[in-house]
């Protein structure tokens, strides 16, 4: 609680630009952890730099082709662990699983593409879908209404649906 409360005042007089008060804070942070007994401690998220190394690889990987077939199986076997590891170590890094990532990165390219005017068809093939039915169904369970709606709306500047 005392290591939180320091965070929070930190964060607030940086926003605030009191770069002195900051040093005094952060000096209060360092004593605070300085009193803490950590030779046992393990933090539960870290990683080497190696499994960073592979999550940003398996990142990259999707971003340089977000239409290319991404299989978290085949991108392990590279790396020689199992699909199970890289998805610890992707979701520790980026926050999700690689599928959930690939999924939210298509569908927002693919929301982009469409607000610059690209048809529904080219956009969904973009970011790799063949099937129109479930690019549909994906983008609308990502934006709340259909690609054609969100197309609409973009084009008349209504952005926020």
């Amino acid at each position: 609680a005392e290591l939180n409360g320091r965070m929070e005042r930190l964060a607030a007089l940086l926003d605030a630009n009191d770069d002195a008060m900051a040093e005094y804070e952060v000096l209060g942070l360092l004593l605070g952890l300085q009193r803490r007994d950590l030779s046992t401690a393990k933090p539960r998220f870290l990683l080497t730099r190696a499994q960073m190394g592979m999550a940003a690889a398996a990142r990259d990987e999707m971003e340089r082709a977000l239409s290319a077939r991404h299989d978290a199986r085949t991108m392990a076997a590279a790396f020689g662990v199992s699909a199970t590891s890289l998805n610890e170590y992707f979701t520790r890094t980026y926050g999700s699983t690689i599928a959930t990532y690939l999924r939210r990165r298509r569908m927002e390219e693919a929301a982009t593409q469409l607000a610059q005017g690209a048809k529904v068809t080219e956009a969904a093939t973009y970011v790799g879908y063949a099937n129109q039915s479930k690019f549909a169904a994906a983008f609308k369970k990502a934006y709340g209404v259909p690609p054609r709606e969100w197309k609409h709306a973009s084009g008349m500047g209504l952005r926020s649906v």
